[in-house]
């Protein structure tokens, strides 16, 4: 792939390599070989001893790193190899040098062990190129990305082909990766199908492409797909997926979407696998390993078969330590209704998880179909969305004390993170009063209002919600600016996923809107839904759906005689890094669509990749933010929150140059250059905090920060204390010995505990 990966450290930081008992943020703070535990640099908990062949402990002196194996009396690093290295597949470990052209990559080959640039037969070059006198050469008209065409042109599929001048500034059009397009699921019987299968976008072996996990339905029909990984092995206006072996294994059933993290913090990335009674944690490096998070509950735990469809992995007890947040879908086992309580796991230490008992988060009863995180009130810390799905559903009722009948399930929320300063964890917040706050919210989305604010929009059936926060109860503006959606000539539509973005870049927020039907018995419900891309202008919103490119739904890809195309989740990324939008969506049933922008003639920058590495609080893909030239405003498009599909991890921006705010607060510079990245947008040390003798000692060494208003709150006070300028730094002189503090920096928490 054609692409330039800059690394951006961009501010004067204190840098510290801290020895056994200094303070530390993340395990890069510390020396080489030791970890950040509980905000101290120490040693780590005892590697598994490496073993030969033959089952023997191997013998490498003290043993090796997690991440090598012990071959021939040497540490090796494990497979998957960086440049310069091969993989010895007899072994499993990386050797210098090449063993085969395939070792090279595109436009080189193999000879004597060093790989040589330039080629010796046409497999050498990337299509179309062929080789001609050791050189990689086009034919005429072909391409390998938009530079190798004319000014009025884009490369596709490796053809230059005419740019677009589309009436509303926007266009998509279908593309049909092999592999991905193959993978279909039908469903079993003519029951009522359920909430369809989903996905995840995560980068499995570091590369920095976004590879993919396409799920299956627990409804699935004999020869549907299971679950698989794909690989990402596309280049420039060309899409290319590859099955990974061993991951796309018939007995991978029941297992519906999948949600990254990146539990290192190393660029690579785990995988969290969900399903009817199933949530795994799969990690793919430095060693493949799997862990039954649902064997970490009771025997006898009804959420044991908890329905999940929808998570977060973000720090829920402010530890430092990436947490995870499993939502528990309606759903029947034996014709009897399981636990729609969700499901919280917090990391330890050691990297291991166990159960959360006892949360605010957890005492819902209720239908969560998807999770967004944002924060709402803006004073740094993140809160979480619940989007549950409460009408229709459930086997009773409840009455209210006004006397009015709503379902017996709970109703979405959301929940605004309690400052340190606080008696509590949560404070839930209903999304209306009575009957109102009842809804089948189905996909979050933050999308800002030209000339107003920002509004949170949950999908829903019948008519979807666009509320502002700012009133008591939210006001649901939804239907005067053109996003309810009610029905189409009568048919009451559903509403899933949502997406917020600039699509035809003219500054302003825009959603995409999948749309699908649950179930009709006779079939004439589904014709009435279309997936629709919603354009901000003056007066609010207008709907484009086949004007901009995007499928009807038809037969064909839902491949039921019956029962057309019924769209589900969806997700947005610049899957081969060619400047320009992909969406993908996954159905109820059938096959999944990719609808990738048409480059038009205006003259804009090509949207870049930003790959953010926070190092002071856990997140993936959430809470960051970008600040355009001329604008006072914070965009924040990225919040989850779609039913059973896990989103990008990366930040996608349609400004070159601009600043990222990090989840802790810091601002960092990016510099896109003229191309689409990735660019890899690294978070400094920036604090450090430690006990002197005459008090808390606080030193900041962010540029970003000119002369800040610094509190500081000890665990167990609720209380918050001004910090005094001292030399370099700040001191807050009535302290105890040890502890924890939280600081609060120009107004904004920075959401983690840290020891002292």
């Amino acid at each position: 792939m054609r692409v330039l990966a800059l690394s951006i450290f961009g501010l004067a930081a204190c840098t510290v390599t801290g020895g056994i008992g200094e303070p530390c943020i993340v395990h890069s703070d510390c020396e080489t070989g030791l970890r950040c535990t509980e905000s101290q640099c120490d040693e780590p908990p005892p590697a598994p001893q490496p073993v030969t062949d033959a089952g023997a402990p191997a013998s490498c002196g003290d043993g090796c790193p997690p991440d090598r194996r012990c071959t021939g009396g040497v540490c090796l690093l494990v497979c998957p190899c960086d440049a310069g290295h091969y993989c010895d597949e007899s072994s499993g470990v990386c050797r210098p040098g090449c063993a085969q052209d395939t070792d090279c990559g595109v436009g080189a080959y193999c000879e004597e062990q060093v790989c040589q640039e330039g080629c010796r037969e046409d497999s050498h070059c990337e299509a179309p190129a062929t080789c001609v006198d050791e050189a990689c050469v086009l034919p005429p008209d072909s391409c390998l990305g938009h530079g190798d065409c004319r000014a009025q042109q884009r490369c596709r599929n490796g053809r230059c082909l005419d740019r677009v001048d589309p009436l509303e500034g926007f266009i998509v059009e279908r593309r049909f990766p092999a592999s991905l397009t193959e993978h279909s699921v039908a469903l079993a019987g003519e029951g009522p199908p359920d909430f369809g299968f989903g996905a995840g976008l995560f980068d499995l072996d570091g590369d920095r492409d976004l590879d993919l996990f396409l799920g299956t339905s627990v409804a699935a029909a004999f020869g549907s797909s299971p679950a698989c990984i794909y690989a990402n092995e596309s280049t420039e206006g060309r899409l290319a997926f590859t099955p990974i072996a061993n991951e796309c294994r018939p007995s991978l059933t029941n297992r519906n979407s999948a949600y990254g993290l990146d539990l290192e913090e190393d660029g690579y990335h785990e995988l969290l696998v969900l399903g009817r009674g199933v949530a795994e944690l799969h990690r793919f490096h430095p060693f493949r390993s799997t862990t039954d998070l649902m064997a970490l509950l009771t025997e006898g735990d009804a959420r044991r078969q908890c329905m999940a469809g929808a998570a977060l992995f973000m720090d829920l007890d402010q530890d430092g330590r990436g947490d995870l947040l499993v939502g528990c879908q309606l759903d029947e086992v034996d014709g009897q209704a399981v636990s729609k309580s969700n499901i919280a796991w917090r990391q330890t230490v050691t990297g291991d998880f166990e159960p959360i008992t006892s949360s605010l988060l957890l005492d819902e009863e209720a239908s969560t179909l998807a999770l967004g995180v944002l924060d709402l009130n803006d004073d740094g810390l993140l809160d979480i969305v619940y989007a549950n799905d409460t009408f229709g559903t459930g086997e009773g009722t409840r009455t209210l004390p006004s006397g009015e009948e709503v379902p017996d399930t709970d109703p979405g929320a959301f929940y605004l993170r309690c400052a340190p300063t606080e008696d509590c964890e949560y404070r839930q917040h209903l999304f209306g009063e009575g009957r109102l706050a009842w809804g089948f919210y189905m996909g979050v989305a933050n999308l800002f209002v030209e000339g107003d604010a920002e509004h949170l929009f949950l999908s829903d059936w019948g008519a979807n919600r666009l509320f502002d926060l700012r009133q008591q109860p939210p006001l649901d503006r939804a239907e005067a600016l053109g996003l309810a959606l009610r029905d189409h000539e009568g048919q009451l539509l559903y509403g899933w996923a949502s997406l917020v973005d600039d699509f035809d870049r003219d500054g302003q927020d825009d959603l995409f809107l999948t749309q699908g039907m649950i179930y009709d018995p006779i079939g004439e419900g589904f014709s009435a839904h279309q997936d629709v891309v919603l354009l901000q202008r003056q007066r609010g919103f207008i709907s484009l759906s086949e004007e901009a490119g995007l499928s009807a739904h038809n037969h064909q890809d839902s491949g039921h005689a019956r029962r057309p195309y019924s769209s589900r989740g969806a997700a947005k990324a610049d899957l081969d890094h060619d400047g320009f939008l992909d969406l993908v969506t996954v159905p109820m049933e059938g096959v999944i669509r990719l609808h990738g922008e048409v480059p038009t003639t205006r003259s804009v920058a090509p949207r870049c990749t930003l790959i953010p590495r926070s190092r002071v609080l856990p997140t993936f893909g959430h809470g960051y933010a970008v600040r355009y030239a001329g604008e006072a405003r914070w965009r924040r498009w990225d919040v989850q929150g779609q039913i059973r599909f896990g989103l990008s991890p990366w930040v996608l921006v349609t400004s070159p140059q601009a600043p990222l705010r990090m989840p802790s607060g810091a601002v960092l510079p990016y510099d896109c250059g003229d191309g689409p990245g990735p660019v890899v947008v690294e978070e400094p040390v920036w604090l450090e905090l430690h006990r002197r003798e005459d008090g808390l000692f606080l030193l900041l060494t962010g540029d970003w920060l000119v002369d800040p208003v610094v509190e500081v709150a000890i665990e167990g006070t609720r209380q918050a204390h001004s910090m005094v300028a001292n030399g370099p730094g700040f001191l807050l002189d009535s302290a105890p010995e040890t502890g924890r503090a939280m600081l609060r920096i120009n107004g904004r928490w920075l959401g983690r505990w840290i020891g002292f």
